[in-house]
């Protein structure tokens, strides 16, 4: 039975074995079910496990227990199983993973989500104005998808500490612009594109935790972003909302809150990029 030890949990393991437990014998034309216990520590950032049933051994089914959605697989001799989300979810049609993931991206920004936060905020005090913010918040939008999508077929991998710091650098860039250009350039575009590809990134690691369903990333991915971005553009609006209704139809006073504002989130982000050095 050593080849059924084969298991990959973020990389090869072996599990080891527990015990086994056996009906007494009664009627011998009679199938009794056995249970064999092997087990194996649960690495740091799994969320996903592959099983490899041995050759030389009868058809196995495999079924998920105690998740919801579950997976239930039939292996004969030698197959090997497909990524199997520890959190369950395998058992979902495209449809279903995309309603189920809508709202674990919604609550991975609320209350959560404050670097992401802090980079959309830095999106509204450019100029206070509609147009530039439905522009930026548009290839924000882009490259959060484009950077989510990237990471999760493993074309980009960053460390989770390395992705955070990246997007907290890419916020006080922005931040920074709105007190040294305030008005929309395809440059500006450009750098908020980026800032959403970052983004991307940095939340994928949240999404890697909750296991995807190998056989729909597509709407597990297009859920997540969808539940992100719908929170990002709740908080942009209500941010426009308040700060128009108190600068009403004054510029000056549109101006003193996006440089206020701007100092505030360049500040912020300036605390983020020093916090390792300064908790180390």
């Amino acid at each position: 039975m050593s080849e059924v030890r084969r298991v990959e949990l973020a990389g090869p393991t072996r599990l080891s074995y527990e015990g086994v437990r056996i009906p007494i014998v009664g009627d011998p034309n009679t199938s009794r079910l056995s249970k064999l216990l092997l087990a194996a520590p649960l690495p740091e950032g799994a969320s996903s496990l592959r099983l490899t049933w041995p050759e030389g051994h009868g058809p196995a089914v495999v079924k998920q227990q105690r998740v919801d959605a579950p997976y239930t697989g039939y292996l004969v001799a030698g197959e090997v199983s497909p990524l199997i989300p520890l959190q369950g979810g395998a058992a979902l049609d495209p449809q279903q993973v995309l309603q189920v993931f809508l709202p674990k991206g919604l609550t991975r920004i609320l209350p959560h989500g404050y670097h992401e936060i802090a980079l959309v905020l830095s999106l509204v005090f450019l100029t206070l104005s509609l147009r530039p913010l439905l522009a930026q918040m548009l290839f924000v939008s882009l490259g959060l998808i484009f950077g989510l999508a990237l990471s999760v077929y493993g074309a980009v991998a960053l460390p989770s500490a390395v992705a955070s710091q990246a997007l907290a650098a890419a916020t006080l860039v922005v931040a920074l612009w709105n007190l040294v250009l305030r008005r929309l350039t395809v440059f500006r575009l450009l750098a908020v594109f980026g800032a959403g590809l970052l983004c991307g990134i940095a939340l994928s690691t949240s999404l890697a935790r909750i296991g995807v369903p190998p056989d729909h990333l597509p709407p597990a991915i297009f859920g997540y972003a969808g539940g992100v971005l719908v929170a990002l553009y709740a908080i942009a609006a209500v941010s426009f909302v308040i700060s128009a209704l108190i600068s009403g139809a004054s510029e000056r006073m549109r101006g003193r809150i996006s440089v206020l504002a701007s100092i505030l989130i360049a500040g912020i982000a300036v605390y983020w990029l020093a916090e390792p050095l300064i908790l180390s």
